[in-house]
C-alpha cells in the first residue's frame, strides 16, 4: 500500500494525524491482502541523512516506531523509501535509520537514482548494504529528473537479482504521470526483461 505516510512536517505538530493515516492504511491492506506499507522518514525535499538536524530526526525515529508497532497488530511491516531527501537517502542513513527505530516489521523499499551515488556506491554495492533489509523495489520506466542514473543501475543490477531469485516484488513506478498508466507498464515490463536478458537499453526518448 502506498502514501504519503512519514511526510511529517518540520513544525513536528502533525503526528497525531499521521497516526490516525497510518491505522486508516493498516484497515485497507487488510483489506487488499498487502502485507507492506510505504512511508517516506521526514519532510521529502527538506532533509538529507548527509545533514540531519537532531531534534527533527528524534521526532521522525519515535514516529516510526509507532507505525511499526500499529502495523504489526495487523501482520503488517513498515517500508521505508530510499528516496532522495529523506533520512534514508544514502545507505549509511538508512542503516543508521532502521537501527535507530530498532522495530522487526521495517525494511526498505528500494529506489535507486542519485541515493547510490551520494552513498559513493554503485548500485549493486547500494543493493547489497542493504540486502538483508529489501522488501520491495520500483523501477522508473523513463530517467527524468533524479533519476538519470537510472539506466545504469538497472542494467547492472536486475540480472543479479534475477540469477540470485531475489524474494521480493519489482513493479513499475510512473509518479510523474508523464505517460498513460498503461505505457508506461508496457515499457517498464519491456525494460526489465531487456535488463535481465543482458540487452542494452535506451531511454525511450533515445530510441
Amino acid at each position: 500500500v502506498t502514501s504519503v505516510l512519514g511526510v511529517l512536517r518540520l513544525e513536528m505538530d502533525d503526528l497525531g494525524q499521521q497516526l490516525k493515516l497510518c491505522r486508516k492504511l493498516a484497515t485497507l491492506a487488510e483489506w487488499l491482502g498487502a502485507r507492506l506499507v510505504r512511508a517516506f522518514p521526514g519532510f521529502v525535499g527538506e532533509i538529507s541523512s548527509r545533514d540531519p538536524d537532531p531534534a527533527y530526526y528524534r521526532w521522525v525515529v519515535d514516529a516510526f516506531r509507532q507505525y511499526c508497532r500499529i502495523l504489526a497488530d495487523s501482520g503488517l511491516t513498515l517500508v521505508s523509501e530510499t528516496h532522495s531527501h529523506t533520512f534514508v537517502d544514502t545507505a549509511q542513513g538508512a542503516l543508521k535509520f532502521v537501527k535507530d527505530v530498532g522495530e522487526p516489521n521495517h525494511g526498505f523499499i528500494l529506489q535507486l537514482g542519485v541515493v547510490p551515488r551520494w552513498s559513493g556506491m554503485d548500485a549493486l554495492q547500494f543493493y547489497r548494504a542493504l540486502q538483508n533489509k529489501v522488501l520491495h523495489m520500483h523501477i522508473h520506466p523513463y530517467p527524468w529528473q533524479e533519476h538519470e542514473d537510472n539506466i545504469a543501475h538497472y542494467a547492472q543490477l536486475l540480472p543479479v537479482l534475477e540469477k540470485e531469485k531475489a524474494d521480493f516484488y519489482l513493479s513499475i513506478e510512473n509518479c510523474e504521470a508523464l505517460v498513460s498508466p498503461l505505457e508506461a507498464a508496457r515499457w517498464g515490463a519491456e525494460m526489465i526483461r531487456r535488463f535481465v536478458a543482458g540487452e542494452r537499453v535506451s531511454a525511450p526518448e533515445d530510441s
